[in-house]
């Protein structure tokens, strides 16, 4: 097993374990992600966020194998057409969630992820290149990747872009 992924584990209760990436009609597929992994659904009472708190809807954490820096991607899943606004703050709560758990020698691969189903305009999108709109892990600004509904994860983790 990825130690990045038993640390994980370890400091969030099982409860919130899930095998499956789906909020209110949008899903995300985990066919051919890196493995092992484990999703953390953040809705969860068990994770000790206090309520009216931002949160991000998962946390996905996975290695390529027992080797490897892994990779730390927080999701927002969005039916409808999304707003840059809450988007960026929920993804940043994800971020500040799984940099407070993982230990400093771990090394992953950060990315967070914003999915949608309904129509992105352009406004939107543009705000999106804003470096406010950038979310902070570690010292770093990461710029948001954004996905469709019902498109599998490994696509996002596969672009050459995202690697450090």
């Amino acid at each position: 097993m990825c130690e990045l992924v038993e640390v994980l584990k370890s400091k969030t209760s099982s409860e919130c374990h899930v095998g499956k990436c789906t909020k209110e009609g949008c899903n995300v597929s985990l066919e051919d992600t890196p493995s092992p992994h484990l999703l953390i659904d953040m809705d969860y009472s068990a994770l000790e966020i206090p309520p009216g708190s931002r949160r991000c809807d998962f946390l996905f954490v996975g290695c390529e194998g027992t080797r490897g820096a892994g990779w730390v991607v927080p999701l927002e899943l969005k039916s409808g057409s999304p707003r840059v606004t809450d988007i960026v703050e929920q993804l940043q709560a994800g971020a500040q969630f799984a940099e407070a758990r993982i230990p400093v020698q771990h090394k992953p691969t950060f990315l967070p992820v914003a999915v949608y189903g309904g129509k992105l305009h352009r406004a939107e999108r543009d705000k999106l290149k804003k470096s406010q709109n950038k979310i902070s892990f570690r010292g770093k600004t990461y710029e948001i990747k954004l996905m469709r509904c019902h498109t599998p994860l490994k696509n996002v983790l596969s672009r050459k872009e995202n690697v450090k």
